[in-house]
């Protein structure tokens, strides 16, 4: 590593160390979430929400959309925790953290405002999908890695600026790999670097840190990240949010392969993806 790409890098974890924490409330019940199901405990659940008045007025709204609602009103988390169940109310109170979190210039990487957070619902809606039609146990990490996997750059943005313009990758180069040539670190390692700066668990980290190389993954988070590379690579098709690295994915033929996914489920998640994404849009 040059004495360059050493102070890029250095540059980038300044900037993560800037960014907010996630709220204690989210990251408790992220550990929830990936513990043992028979363990969970629906009064440890409605104290951690109720430590977070905002989070539970969100919670509250959701619950009582015309999306949830049986026709009556609910006015505490108790009652969201019945309609909604545990998981479903975890993964509403990650969406309505992180949604504010992931806001911020991204003019560098030729995105709007709102692109980040697109590309992350799809990721985690194509995520969803794959695991159903894999018929894969999902504990809630592969839900966050999709929201979560490109908040890295947040931190390269607030380190390089329109700088990041200049990025451009070469011959048989990916953007990912551009990125680390210029900043001294990508944007996925800057996003396992933030997500271990929010203290959240390591399965969840290396889903994301190893989402360009699934197969370089740990043998306990290779199987997550090979299901978040495939889900950011259908992100990617449909075009959502990818701004200036456009639609172009190396796709890992040993995922493909391991998974055994073909060009069928391929096409069919990426139509699944695009109903679920359009129902988000007009609910927002």
């Amino acid at each position: 590593m040059t004495l360059d790409e050493i102070h890029g890098r250095e540059l980038v974890l300044a900037a993560i160390d800037r960014i907010p924490m996630l709220s204690t409330a989210v990251v408790e019940l992220l550990g929830l979430l990936q513990g043992d199901a028979e363990d969970l405990d629906a009064d440890a659940v409605k104290t951690i929400v109720e430590k977070d008045p905002g989070l539970s007025v969100r919670i509250l709204s959701i619950a009582n959309s015309a999306l949830y609602s049986r026709g009556f009103e609910i006015s505490s988390i108790d009652g969201a925790l019945g309609r909604l169940g545990f998981k479903k109310l975890t993964k509403i109170a990650l969406e309505a953290s992180l949604e504010n979190a992931c806001q911020g210039d991204l003019s560098g990487y030729g995105m709007a405002s709102d692109d980040l957070w697109m590309h992350a619902v799809a990721t985690s809606f194509a995520a969803r999908s794959l695991v159903s039609h894999l018929d894969l146990n999902d504990d809630g990490t592969l839900h966050a890695a999709g929201l979560l996997h490109n908040f890295g750059r947040i931190a390269l943005s607030a380190a390089f600026g329109e700088d990041l313009l200049s990025i451009t990758p070469g011959k048989n180069q990916t953007f990912v790999d551009a990125e680390l040539e210029a900043c001294g670190i990508d944007s996925t390692e800057a996003t396992a670097c933030l997500l271990e700066h929010w203290r959240l668990p390591k399965n969840l980290v290396d889903s994301v840190r190893f989402l360009h190389h699934p197969e370089d993954a740990p043998s306990e988070s290779k199987q997550s990240a090979e299901v978040i590379h495939l889900a950011n690579h259908i992100s990617n098709c449909g075009g959502w949010g990818v701004g200036r690295e456009g639609t172009a994915f190396q796709v890992s033929m040993d995922t493909l392969h391991h998974l055994n996914v073909g060009a069928g489920i391929i096409e069919e998640v990426l139509e699944e993806t695009m109903i679920e994404m359009n129902t988000w849009r007009s609910e927002r």
